[in-house]
């Protein structure tokens, strides 16, 4: 389980994080929605580390421990555009990012091998990352997330810039991941995230507005997740 407590950020005058709980069960795929700048990536990124917490900016902990206890490996980041070595050979890459994570060199060529087979790029492995199509970089770098094999992997926006035949493929990607961590992503595509989010966190100007299953959501909307959506983030006074 992982566990946020009154999370908090403050970017100069802004309050980007205003308080945030989420308990975030083993294996799920939690999805962060809301409108732009409502907080999902600063949270995203204080869930995976890249933005350190600070000492009265809340919790946030993974089975009781506390973030920057973590053991190396543990969580996987993948920031929007799936960033990765444009020069670097596909099964290179997945090797040196579970080194990275802390992966035994025993272990490094199953690691890989898995990856490459869940992400479906065994036609492409020996190819060179900038050859890739942005569907396949993205694979790319989910199977380097998968191959330091973390317990949460987190994905800031993984659909955008996908086609339709693409986004058919990351749906089935989640259901691999999720097999062995748990997930957790941000989107604006609410179709999305009715198709792989087990749980969802609506965020509204840095605070929690809702949380809970992705039933539950639907049931708020009378079926519709979007009009549960347009119900939680509406501004007050403003008619649904």
């Amino acid at each position: 389980m992982l566990e946020c407590r009154k999370v908090k950020r403050r970017f100069g005058p802004v309050e980007a994080l205003r308080g945030i709980d989420a308990s975030i069960p083993d294996r799920s795929c939690f999805a962060l929605v809301g409108p732009n700048g409502a907080g999902k990536t600063t949270l995203l990124r204080m869930m995976a580390g890249v933005l350190p917490l600070g000492t009265s900016e809340g919790s946030i902990e993974l089975d009781s421990v506390p973030r920057h206890q973590w053991r190396p490996g543990a969580c996987a980041f993948v920031p929007e555009s799936a960033p990765a070595p444009a020069d670097m050979v596909v099964d290179d890459y997945l090797a040196s990012s579970a080194m990275l994570a802390g992966r035994d060199d025993a272990d490094l060529d199953t690691a890989v091998n898995h990856a490459i087979e869940a992400c479906q790029l065994r036609d492409v492995r020996h190819r060179v990352i900038s050859l890739l199509s942005r569907g396949y970089r993205q694979r790319v770098a989910l199977a380097a997330a998968m191959a330091s094999a973390p317990q949460v992997i987190v994905l800031d926006e993984p659909t955008s810039g996908l086609d339709p035949g693409q986004l058919v493929v990351f749906r089935s990607l989640v259901g691999v991941l999720r097999s062995t961590s748990t997930v957790i992503l941000s989107s604006h595509h609410l179709g999305e995230v009715g198709s792989c989010a087990t749980h969802v966190l609506v965020l509204v100007e840095g605070r929690s507005a809702w949380q809970g299953t992705i039933e539950e959501l639907t049931e708020l909307g009378s079926g519709s997740l979007e009009s549960a959506y347009k119900q939680l983030v509406r501004p007050e006074g403003v008619p649904a």
